[in-house]
């Protein structure tokens, strides 16, 4: 194995830890404010259900989808991202568009929060 492959391996692998920590907050806050057991049944659906779409989508995309066309289909979602994201940051550095975070608008305020009423405790 090269570099390029150990540096490929290194990033996924990353990339997944994020998601995993992710998940796991998720699931930690739903199951501390409602009940462990229907959070753990969702945790388990959800589990099978990714398995057999990932089994499924898996085995299309290595023996039906012919290489060039998901390299087609990928790299021009990709590049229609990629224009967005450039036609945001081309205006928001003339001047024509606010970042999301200077906007005050859907901030919530202290107000908003002392509304709140405590989800009850459930064991």
């Amino acid at each position: 194995m090269n570099a390029a492959a150990w540096g490929l391996g290194a990033t996924v692998l990353l990339a997944s830890i994020v998601e995993m920590v992710e998940a796991l907050t998720i699931v930690m806050a739903m199951g501390m404010t409602r009940s462990w057991r229907s959070t753990l049944m969702g945790v388990a659906a959800a589990l099978v259900a990714l398995t057999a779409f990932t089994a499924a989508a898996g085995y299309a995309l290595a023996t039906w989808l012919p290489e060039a066309a998901l390299q087609l289909a990928i790299g021009g979602l990709l590049l229609i991202f990629g224009l967005q994201w450039l036609r945001k940051a081309i205006l928001r550095s003339s001047g024509q568009l606010t970042p999301p975070e200077a906007s005050d608008a859907g901030r919530p305020t202290r107000a908003s929060f002392d509304a709140l009423q405590p989800a009850p405790f459930q064991t």
